[in-house]
């Protein structure tokens, strides 16, 4: 089953996301982000980080002053409601006469009754009365949450279609409830999109992807039709079942609501009119996706994102169309689909999105590197092992893709003893490994797993040390051998164990056949890009 999930979603001040600010107006959000929800439920993975994520398309497009976005992550039941409260009496204090907005949001677990904070709960009704005191003009309570419709059934309210346009925030006040899942539903995480599924729709149809109208501006009622349409979509086929977001809102006034203005980012990619299909856009230095955009022809789409290096994909029936694009500040980047590589599905874990997130950030890598070398034959009287360590420097990417090329340099010793008819001879082993070889990679997501071959040389040196048998001796032998092994993608730096068998041939030594294993633990970075 997907993991099963919960980020409460807070919304609340709907004019928070409205972008252009009159004087007086205050924008307050608080953003919270639990993974832990108590030793008894697992412990997810990208609750804090949805949190964070929400935080920086609020500050760039939705009008919020950075200053004004509270991010917590894994923090305290006692911090969250700590910092709500701080902001209603900020808002007490200064909201004057202009239009106060708050926006609270919550990920982490949820039972549709309480909120768990690491090993606390807060129960929702106890939040629910904090917002319903809230000095804001507008509260918006935006539900990621597994059970969250619980809370509009709570309220003796029910889901309302996505109907709702607020043009002018001035004249509108009240409370709105956008849940990701009805009551009794889970809410749902993917490693593909490295979020919930919710949250991913929502920070996509704040980037861009809700504009139906084409005027560069999303408003509520196109964000939530957008994130229903997808989050339905996209969970219909998960072991956990379909999850359907909800409505619900009290509202008094008039006008269209605002969310965020595409126009006021000052740097991101720009679709063409003519371009059509679904893209996805992954920050490279992140490791994590940043939007996903389903284009139609006839409208040119743009994606605000911050500066930065990008690797955006196509997809097509038969595989991905890719390209690593620069983001400068200042400019908007011209997508130019028949520039970008073609990757067809060769394996099966890419027929998702996986590919994009194998995708290896640096072709070259070096790593340290260090293990044991056991012998299936003592090639010197005695030695059955030989701890070794070094480095190796492996190239992804050629003689093609997925595949990639390495040579490795290793040393070692140890002390050994040779039995002898009376006694033992004592001696240190010293060994030097050098080898190259050829690899073929599997990727799913951040983890990978390889298989190759390799061939090298091996030298090694007996010093004996014991009383009436001075001096060493040595040899030479060549080997050939498979490898296999497998590794995990933090950014540029990698972690990985590996395993080697094979043979080795001392021709100086009777031409002795001597099979051997190796296995040993890396630790590697990227670097060149």
């Amino acid at each position: 089953m997907p993991p099963a999930r919960m980020a409460v979603v807070l919304l609340i001040g709907l004019a928070a996301f409205f972008p252009r600010a009159r004087a007086g107006d205050i924008r307050l959000a608080v953003l919270a982000g639990n993974n832990r929800g108590g030793d008894e439920r697992p412990t997810l993975s990208y609750a804090a980080s949805d949190a964070r994520r929400l935080g920086e398309v609020l500050a760039r497009l939705g009008g919020f002053p950075p200053g004004d976005v509270v991010v917590l992550e894994d923090r305290s039941r006692r911090e969250f409601l700590a910092a709500v409260s701080d902001a209603n009496r900020r808002l007490q204090a200064e909201g004057g006469s202009g239009k106060s907005l708050l926006l609270v949001y919550f990920s982490g677990h949820s039972d549709g009754e309480r909120l768990f904070l690491g090993d606390e709960a807060l129960s929702l009704g106890e939040l629910r009365g904090l917002l319903n005191a809230s000095p804001a003009t507008v509260v918006v309570a935006i539900l990621d949450a597994c059970n969250s419709g619980a809370w509009i059934r709570a309220k003796g309210g029910s889901p309302r279609p996505p109907f709702l346009q607020l043009d002018d925030f001035s004249r509108t006040r009240g409370r709105i409830v956008l849940t990701s899942a009805a009551q009794g539903e889970l809410a749902q995480e993917s490693d593909d999109i490295g979020g919930s599924f919710f949250t991913h729709f929502l920070l996509s149809g704040l980037l861009g992807d809700a504009d139906e109208d084409g005027n560069h501006r999303v408003s509520l009622h196109e964000l939530y039709a957008y994130v229903y349409q997808q989050t339905v979509h996209r969970t219909v086929d998960t072991l956990a079942g379909t999850q359907h977001p909800s409505f619900s809102y009290e509202l008094s006034g008039e006008g269209s609501l605002v969310l965020s203005e595409l126009d006021s980012g000052k740097s991101g990619l720009a679709l063409a009119a003519a371009e059509t299909g679904t893209f996805l856009v992954f920050d490279r230095r992140r490791s994590r996706v940043v939007a996903e955009i389903h284009k139609e022809p006839g409208e040119r789409r743009l994606v605000p994102l911050p500066a930065g290096e990008y690797l955006l994909k196509k997809r097509l029936a038969a595989g991905l169309l890719q390209a690593r694009v620069s983001v400068e500040e200042g400019r908007f980047r011209e997508v130019d689909a028949s520039a970008m590589e073609f990757a067809p599905f060769e394996d099966p874990a890419v027929k998702g999105w996986d590919l994009l997130l194998s995708e290896k950030k640096s072709p070259l890598v070096i790593f340290a590197a260090g293990g044991v070398m056991a012998f299936g034959v003592a090639p010197a009287g005695g030695a059955w092992w030989l701890p070794l360590a070094g480095a190796r420097l492996a190239f992804h990417g050629w003689p093609a893709r997925r595949w990639g090329i390495e040579a490795e340099v290793l040393a070692g010793g140890a002390p050994q003893s040779l039995p002898l008819l009376e006694r033992r001879a004592n001696f240190t082993l010293i060994g030097a490994a050098a080898s190259g070889g050829i690899f073929r990679e599997f990727s799913l997501g951040p983890l990978s797993a390889r298989a190759g071959a390799s061939g090298g040389l091996l030298y090694l040196e007996r010093r004996f040390g014991s009383a009436g048998y001075g001096g060493s001796d040595r040899t030479l032998g060549a080997d050939l051998a498979a490898q296999a092994g497998g590794q995990i993608r933090l950014g540029r730096f990698l972690l990985g164990l590996r395993i080697s068998a094979g043979v080795y041939l001392f021709p100086f030594a009777d031409h002795m056949v001597v099979p051997f294993t190796f296995g040993g633990v890396e630790a590697g970075w990227g670097i060149l890009d």
